[in-house]
């Protein structure tokens, strides 16, 4: 079903009546499901009425990546969620939920340091000059909708107690580069040049595409007798499509749906995973209101 989530319940509803749907069926329908928790409930509770849960597949690209605002609490539940069991899908699943469970409240007095949205103004993008949010064609000169939005999520458990998770995302950047950058710990004791304490540590870097692949930046002694201990920081690359000689990465859409054939549901989002994500993002929303 890709069409507006409201429709949902009715092509459910109406593919039931005509006899389409039995228990082999398999349905998929696109994210996202609702603008809030209460939508999103409504949705599910329709979907309910016809299909059982695991004949539903709640669809979101991303995680069809080989490689690995709701894509990025996707990610961040599969970069911060323990090892699962096993592979079966509601373990892998499970595990993400506790993720969202275990996301620090943002509350009213933390928004100034941990939240920061804003729209777009006139600017100019390779040479051409091109409008604000407010200023595009159609646009409602009073809108107060976000067009970039950075947080910073805390997670109160013992694997991800004091790691901050940075997110970001927005429209009209500099470029699209979907990515998951992950920094290394400073060592606890520096023993190189101290003028070089402030070189960022290690890094590993996951690109989503549009060059889907791996890169780890390691800091290392620069090479040569005139350089003593001084470090640079230098590249470790994998790039998927050169490495595995493949002519071309399947697209996201190609592998969900060839999981849905197949029955897999381990890359699709459980209902309660739906609803942990929109209660932890319904109180930023919430907090937005009440400051405004």
């Amino acid at each position: 079903m890709a069409t507006p989530p409201g429709l949902y319940g009715e092509i459910a509803r109406n593919l039931k009546a005509v006899g389409c749907c039995s228990r082999a069926t398999r349905v998929v329908v696109e994210k996202p499901i609702g603008h809030d928790l209460a939508s999103s409930q409504v949705i599910n509770n329709e979907l309910a009425e016809v299909f059982s849960e695991d004949q539903l597949f709640r669809i979101d690209h991303y995680l069809g990546k080989e490689t690995i605002q709701n894509h990025l609490l996707q990610l961040l539940c599969l970069i911060a969620m323990d090892p699962p069991a096993d592979l079966s899908p509601d373990s892998i699943r499970d595990e993400k939920v506790e993720v969202l469970k275990a996301l620090k409240r943002i509350t009213p007095d933390m928004m100034e340091h941990y939240v920061v949205r804003g729209q777009y103004s006139a600017g100019t993008s390779n040479g051409e000059v091109i409008p604000g949010y407010l200023e595009e064609e159609g646009a409602n000169k009073g809108s107060e909708t976000e067009t970039f939005v950075a947080l910073k999520a805390e997670i109160d458990n013992w694997r991800g107690a004091g790691v901050p998770f940075y997110i970001r995302t927005g429209k009209r950047l500099p470029e699209k580069l979907p990515q998951i950058i992950i920094h290394f710990k400073r060592a606890p004791h520096y023993i190189f040049d101290p003028d070089q304490k402030h070189i960022a540590n290690n890094k590993l870097i996951i690109r989503l595409q549009p060059d889907e692949g791996m890169a780890l930046k390691i800091l290392t002694k620069g090479r040569g007798l005139d350089k003593g201990m001084r470090l640079r920081q230098g590249p470790l690359e994998l790039s998927f499509s050169e490495a595995f000689e493949i002519g071309r990465i399947p697209d996201a859409y190609e592998r969900l749906l060839w999981e849905v054939m197949k029955g897999h549901q381990y890359l699709f989002v459980r209902r309660d995973e739906v609803e942990s994500a929109w209660r932890w993002v319904d109180q930023i929303i919430g907090n937005w209101q009440e400051l405004v």
